[in-house]
């Protein structure tokens, strides 16, 4: 029997939508009679685990893009972004990212600049790529045209688990390339190769990263900052000289290691601790465990290098403050219940995730009993039912149900006394 060949293979280990979406794109780019490929990180993925890993699929049509893909999302039903400067259409369908690209080539006016592209052949787009694991494509249409297309070498170095960069001034063309495949590297088990540690490292002190933008940086940080490997990813970084590039005047101590440890457990336990509701943006709260140790001025250094907007920015410059007044409060033994929630509650989320992943066991029981019992305490009466029996709008009902709240809080009564109570406030106000 024959050996299916890759795109069959392929196919095989895809999800049943992504076969349907493959099928339509190539069935859609033989009615337009344009070669079509699937390239990057799904052949990079399935030559190196078997697997197709991702749902995002990524595209190369060697003849008009936007036209193809046009046709594409209509036949899919999806929404569809195209980007003509860089002859890019994107078609987002259910939670699947669909790029389809006109094959091109491209050149960088200026260090860290974007692009200016211009159509070309398929051999052409795959060596404008970052690496060589990136840099091979699978036939779609012509059905049969072919093996994996691979100039590069992408299979062998594969093999030998290493990112080998395509060109010497790769990353001072466009420096985000170093996040991405250190990004990359962590996730897939894959090392830079000597030569291209040596690039990476010269571009970092040469400050290829001074042009670019702060939102191309916080991109491809916050991917970084995200990914389950940010460990592995920082170590790398760090290895390469680049926390300079944040503003970070310090190699990171075995302080912030800890930190960050003790995030990324809290995040793999917060769904099932009580805070499905809360929703901590994780890249940031990895940011801050990592970031404490620097003075004030420095954080706002790294705000401002991210492009973080002023909500952001202030959470960073203010969050060493905030967890040291919630954690002098907290550590206090006569604490009791009622005193604990304002604490807690007037924490936003991601301070909230860096204490309870950085404090003393006291504070993360705290924490605990807080999620567990107290958080979604909440008062079967309201004002309403004091007015009913026959008391004014008045501040005093506000202090009365608060008190009445209090008491709830540190189990002095149960629901069904709160009106008894909170009646017997009132009648205390006003005597």
């Amino acid at each position: 029997m024959a050996e299916p060949s890759p795109a069959a293979r392929i196919q095989r280990l895809a999800s049943t939508e992504q076969r349907r979406y493959l099928a339509v794109c190539a069935e859609t780019a033989s009615r337009f009679d344009t070669p079509l490929y699937l390239v990057g990180g799904a052949i990079r993925d399935w030559l190196l685990t078997g697997e197709f890993l991702d749902l995002d699929l990524d595209l190369v049509a060697e003849g008009n893009a936007m036209d193809l893909a046009a046709e594409v999302a209509h036949q899919l039903g999806g929404d569809l972004r195209t980007h003509d400067r860089f002859l890019t259409a994107e078609i987002v369908v259910d939670h699947t990212h669909i790029d389809i690209v006109t094959a091109r080539k491209e050149r960088y006016d200026e260090p860290a600049s974007l692009p200016v592209v211009s159509a070309a052949d398929l051999e052409a787009d795959l060596a404008r790529r970052d690496f060589s694991v990136n840099a091979m494509a699978l036939p779609l249409w012509p059905v049969g045209s072919g093996g994996i297309v691979d100039p590069w070498g992408g299979r062998s170095d594969l093999e030998q688990r290493r990112l080998r960069v395509l060109h010497d001034r790769s990353f001072f063309d466009d420096p985000t390339r170093i996040l991405r495949g250190v990004r990359i590297g962590a996730r897939r088990d894959l090392d830079f190769e000597p030569q291209t540690t040596d690039l990476a490292r010269a571009a970092v002190d040469a400050d290829a990263f001074g042009p670019l933008s702060p939102s191309r940086l916080r991109h491809e940080m916050v991917l970084l900052l995200e990914d389950q490997q940010v460990e592995l990813s920082l170590h790398r970084l760090e290895e390469l000289g680049f926390f300079p590039v944040l503003g970070r005047t310090n190699v990171l101590s075995e302080q912030d290691w800890v930190a960050l440890r003790g995030a990324l457990k809290v995040q793999r336990n917060w769904d099932a601790d009580g805070f499905r509701d809360l929703d901590p943006r994780w890249w940031l709260v990895n940011l801050m465990s990592f970031s404490a140790a620097e003075d004030e001025a420095h954080r706002a250094l790294l705000a401002q290098r991210l492009g973080l907007d002023e909500p952001l920015s202030e959470i960073l410059a203010e969050y060493p403050a905030v967890l040291q007044r919630a954690s002098r409060h907290l550590e206090n033994p006569d604490l009791s219940p009622h005193d604990v929630c304002p604490i807690l509650d007037g924490l936003r989320p991601e301070e909230l995730a860096l204490l309870w992943a950085t404090g003393p066991d006291r504070i993360v029981q705290e924490i605990d009993r807080w999620s567990r019992e107290l958080r979604d305490v909440r008062l079967t009466i309201d004002g309403t039912d004091l007015k009913e029996e026959g008391f004014a709008e008045s501040p005093d009902i506000g202090r009365a149900l608060q008190s009445t709240l209090d008491a709830r809080l540190d189990g002095s009564i149960e629901a069904t006394e709160e009106l008894e109570f909170a009646l017997r406030q009132m009648k205390g106000e006003k005597e």
